[in-house]
């Protein structure tokens, strides 16, 4: 049974059980401010019972006859280092104990079941409201605060609906900032400054607040850290030797600290390369706090000054052959590729994929994803912590070793389509496309939800379900990243825009155009050359299918995984005092984390964990080591560029094959040569790859990261820098897709494809050129991006005007 508090009696709340807005109020109700009274229904996971409403509702009827403000206060929001402005819902206006139940059952809908309080406050009477800042969010200056202010009430500016006026104060002068200002006077700015201010010497930090006059009283409605100033660190850059490519399919931001000591990709890697025999090994560095790529030959080195030059390529042919035999690390190489070859590994791993792979570590991620973390205790906790860390690890070593078999499988179809048909990649990939149930299997499933007539609680149960199938999925390598479930509102968002998308005749048209090509290609093909090309376009289907399938299973499940028990951690070590807030948990390192739980496992009360160590310094230095990267965004690439490979003609197949394969798959999965592009190749023009056919107009929505998925609207192009598997939620609901990095083969290509939306990938630069709300033109099958550049918007809108 949830407890139900006065706001009143919340002076020393805990904000794990209360929810930090409705913490952070009563505090600063029992310190004196002027804070709208209420109550507040305790913090809890699932659903909530209607005996707790009853009680939520009579409690509120003492708040006097007038509108009521129901609001979330959830553990995860307004945090030292992420605050959740206009992320959960809030109802306003409400009167009533049936309109109190339905509008806290909306709160609490809005966090996705998430903990979550609700807090109910007498609704102010406001003739302005806003927020400030007690600090220059942008710049850090702390003697500059910042004001916006609307009339009236402040949700429609919160919400970003409308632009406020906005205030300049520095010491006791108030300006204000861009024209005149209408809601508020001078004298009301700085009052409000003065206020924001008292507040940051209380809390200790710089605050970001939400206040409201009601005439000349004003209140302080909500209060938090502003969550953008960190002091930076500077990193040392020390590029090793080699050339080096910014990994930005992957990593769009650095990596944090958790994620980095717990995605060990190196290793796996080189096992997968030495069991195929590659001559070659691809390695991530981080270098100045950005992930890059480099593909290093067998016994070379990334120590400077340890490489020698590589020989002319007129000589490869003679002195190759002599080093397979001759150079140990070679002969193994050389020795592993003819057993791969002889036992036709590619097609064994897509069979253990199958049979295997697939069904055990669907099995696995349903036992982690059930276990209750909160009724573990600190030993058994740091055992499932541990479970989750070999679980990420183990899937890697199999995603990769799945990874090789789809690049060889495709590959071979490719090269097979080339050499009988003449066919390139695209007409090749008319034979695969829709294959890839993995890419599409969200929208079918929401689609079956809407297609079903039933009761609206019906559906509610079925989206809950979906959740629970699809909502384990992490949107970014980064475990510091929510997952789709953590996303308020976002199943039921996508469900409402993909209402009638009309999946079933998009699969049946994908199966209608595998035809067509299949049909084009028998016309041309007799005997044992059909029959090559059969087989070769059964393996390369099967192969094709891998690539999201692999990902979502041995990448997004696991990282997802690996987040809900690094939250948990973070809680158990925020309540012991040894970090500052749930998220600091992603600014240490998995050994560091499972150190800490070994050193208090023993305590009974993790409260009184008192000797454990306080990892708030290091949290501090590793938050402004990230800051001064995402400040100092590395170049696209490190070193000289290596230039075209030689050619391969003279190596032997075994050894030839994987190698040929692997330089396909990354020029058509990364396509480097344009991803690296920083400006546009014209005004008004950005090209790429020509990724999904089909031709777009419509509005720009720039999605940096899942912080971002909110604010997609049905029919928006969406520009970003890359995607993963998971984001396929979004794409029914989609007009184009546009990114920054990628190829063919890439994820949002293929994603894009499944769904027969306009796709142009690749082209470097499209999310630094262009904004929200911005018309542009998708040309898929061209791989063209027409838009009007900013000086001819500005004078058409001169025009207009």
């Amino acid at each position: 049974m949830r407890e139900i508090s006065n706001l009143v009696d919340l002076a020393d709340a805990d904000p794990i059980r209360w929810g930090a807005k409705a913490a952070v109020l009563g505090q600063l109700m029992g310190a004196g401010y002027n804070v709208p009274p209420g109550v507040v229904l305790e913090a809890a996971s699932g659903d909530v019972s209607e005996r707790e409403l009853e009680l939520l509702a009579t409690l509120a009827s003492t708040l006097d006859d007038v509108p009521l403000a129901v609001r979330s206060s959830s553990v995860n929001e307004d945090r030292a280092d992420s605050s959740a402005a206009g992320r959960y819902r809030t109802v306003l206006g409400v009167r009533g104990p049936a309109a109190v139940k339905a509008a806290a059952r909306e709160v609490l809908a809005s966090a996705d079941f998430a903990p979550m309080a609700v807090l109910v406050q007498q609704q102010v009477d406001a003739t302005a409201a806003g927020v400030a800042f007690s600090a220059n969010p942008v710049s850090g200056d702390t003697t500059e605060a910042l004001v916006n202010a609307v009339r009236g009430l402040g949700d429609l500016l919160v919400s970003g609906d409308v632009t406020p006026d906005e205030w300049v104060v520095t010491g006791e002068s108030a300006r204000a900032n861009g024209g005149e200002a209408t809601a508020i006077t001078a004298g009301q700015a700085l009052e409000i400054a003065h206020l924001a201010r008292r507040i940051t010497a209380d809390r200790g930090a710089p605050q970001d607040i939400e206040w409201a006059y009601a005439g000349a009283r004003l209140f302080v409605l909500q209060a938090r850290p502003i969550t953008t100033l960190v002091e930076p660190v500077p990193i040392a850059v020390n590029p090793p030797a080699g050339f080096w490519l910014r990994e930005d399919m992957h990593w769009s931001a650095p990596s944090t600290p958790l994620s980095h000591s717990i995605l060990r990709t190196n290793a796996p890697m080189q096992r997968v390369c030495e069991r195929y025999g590659t001559l070659i090994t691809g390695r991530i560095e981080t270098i100045g706090g950005w992930q890059y790529l480099a593909t290093l030959p067998v016994g070379g080195s990334t120590s400077p000054g340890k490489t020698l030059p590589a020989p002319p390529a007129w000589l490869m042919p003679v002195l190759l052959p002599i080093m397979l035999h001759l150079m140990p690390a070679l002969r193994a190489r050389y020795r592993a590729a003819r057993r791969a070859e002889r036992e036709d590994l590619p097609g064994k791993v897509m069979d253990r994929w199958r049979d295997e792979y697939a069904p055990a570590q669907r099995r696995r991620i349903a036992e982690l994803r059930d276990v209750d973390l909160s009724g573990l205790s600190n030993f058994a906790f740091a055992g499932h912590l541990r479970a989750c860390d070999g679980f990420v690890n183990r899937s890697l070593e199999i995603h990769y070793e799945v990874v090789m078999a789809n690049f060889i499988g495709v590959a071979e179809f490719a090269e097979v389509c080339r050499e009988l048909l003449d066919w390139d990649i695209d007409d090749a990939l008319g034979l695969v496309v829709g294959t890839s149930p993995a890419s599409s299997e969200p929208a079918r499933a929401l689609a079956r939800i809407g297609q079903r007539v039933r009761r609206p609680d019906q559906v509610q149960d079925d989206l809950l379900e979906y959740r629970q199938t699809f909502g384990s999925r992490a949107l970014s390598f980064d475990l510091a990243e929510r997952t789709v479930a953590e996303i308020p509102g976002l199943v039921e968002q996508q469900f409402s825009a993909q209402s009638d998308s009309g999946q079933d005749a998009d699969e049946d048209d994908l199966a209608r155009r595998r035809d067509s090509f299949l049909e084009r290609a028998h016309r041309r093909l007799r005997g044992e050359q059909r029959a090559r090309f059969d087989r070769a376009v059964e393996r390369g289907q099967r192969a094709y299918a891998l690539r999201d399938d692999n990902a979502l299973y041995m990448i997004d499940a696991p990282i997802a995984l690996m987040r809900y028990a690094a939250l948990e951690a973070g809680l158990r070590m925020l309540r012991a005092g040894a970090i500052a807030s749930v998220d600091d948990i992603f600014y240490l390192r998995i050994e560091e984390v499972l150190d800490w739980f070994e050193g208090v496992s023993q305590r009974i009360d993790l409260e009184d964990a008192g000797a454990s160590p306080d990892l708030r310094d290091r949290v501090r230095r590793r938050r402004g080591e990230r800051a001064w990267a995402l400040a100092h965004r590395g170049p696209a690439t490190y070193g000289k560029h290596p230039g075209r490979p030689p050619s391969m003609r003279w190596l032997p197949r075994c050894v030839r094959v994987p190698a040929q394969a692997l330089a396909f798959i990354l020029g058509h999965v990364a396509q480097p040569d344009l991803s690296v592009r920083t400006e546009p190749d014209g005004a008004g023009e950005l090209t790429g790859v020509a990724a999904s056919a089909g031709t777009y107009t419509g509005p720009v929505k720039v999605v940096m990261s899942e912080a971002d998925f909110g604010r997609v609207e049905r029919g928006d192009v969406l520009v970003c820098p890359s995607t993963r598997p998971s984001w396929a939620i979004l794409f029914p609901s989609l007009g184009a897709i546009i990114t920054d990095v990628g190829g063919t083969l890439a994820h949002p290509a293929i994603v894009a494809r499944e769904h027969r939306i306009p796709a142009v990938v690749g082209t470097g630069c499209a999310t630094s050129v262009l904004r929200d709300g911005q018309i542009v033109t998708v040309d898929g099958a061209a791989g063209h991006v027409r838009y009007l550049p900013a000086s001819a918007e500005l004078a058409s809108a001169v025009s207009a005007g």
